[in-house]
């Protein structure tokens, strides 16, 4: 099982700890230029937040390559040099309703705790906290904290379902509506402690199973697929 590694070329596995995260959603709006529409760049694993989605982030910053921890930060695959582990940003229309939203990875400025985090555009220069998911960090913060990785699905491709475990069966809504929308995965590690950090920080573990993020109909959709 732990030397499933392989597993993280083709599909982008992703996953983080379920039992360290405090899972919420909530609505928090900003506002700047009500008159104009929330203009967003194309970003994709890494760049740069609007002040207009910065408001609603409080005491979180977007994450950098240094906030990962080592292992993730070093991995590279001999099959695939250029797949990046590190990303903390993607812009797609999660909610699809034709404005670009933000999925991002962020660290606490205070505790260095860290969250994932998306924020839909409700035009007119306003963004809502949509899904908000909570991690405790494990290491110092001058080792890097966080132990996941995060990967973008876009829509109409199978991602995470094409996985031998997926329990998104072949011909079922809930494989089709998943296929049909833009999504995020993150690295979940199966090992955990009784507080739902991961065991051990080593990529082969932290990254055997994944769950999906996705939004249907404007509802928070997720699963966890591990092989």
């Amino acid at each position: 099982m732990i030397n499933k590694i392989s597993l993280l070329g083709g599909l982008l596995i992703f996953a983080a700890s379920s039992s360290a995260a405090n899972f919420t959603q909530f609505q928090a709006t900003a506002s700047s230029s009500p008159s104009k529409v929330a203009q967003v760049s194309d970003v994709q694993c890494q760049g740069q937040v609007p002040q207009q989605v910065v408001a609603i982030l409080g005491d979180y910053r977007l994450a950098k390559q240094s906030d990962f921890v080592a292992s993730i930060r070093n991995l590279k695959l001999n099959y695939s040099p250029k797949e990046k582990f590190t990303c903390s940003i993607f812009t797609a229309d999660f909610n699809q309703d034709g404005l670009k939203d933000y999925a991002m990875l962020l660290v606490n400025k205070k505790n260095s705790n860290f969250r994932f985090q998306m924020a839909l555009n409700k035009g007119k220069s306003k963004f809502n906290s949509a899904i908000v998911k909570d991690y405790k960090r494990i290491t110092k913060p001058s080792e890097g904290v966080i132990y996941t990785s995060m990967s973008f699905k876009p829509a109409k491709s199978p991602g995470l379902a094409l996985r031998d475990y997926s329990p998104l069966k072949q011909g079922t809504a809930e494989r089709k509506q998943y296929e049909a929308k833009p999504a995020i995965s993150l690295w979940k590690s199966p090992l955990q402690t009784k507080n739902g950090v991961p065991q051990n920080l080593d990529v082969s573990t932290l990254g055997y199973c994944s769950e999906a993020f996705y939004l249907v109909d404007g509802k928070q959709k997720t699963f966890v697929v591990c092989d």
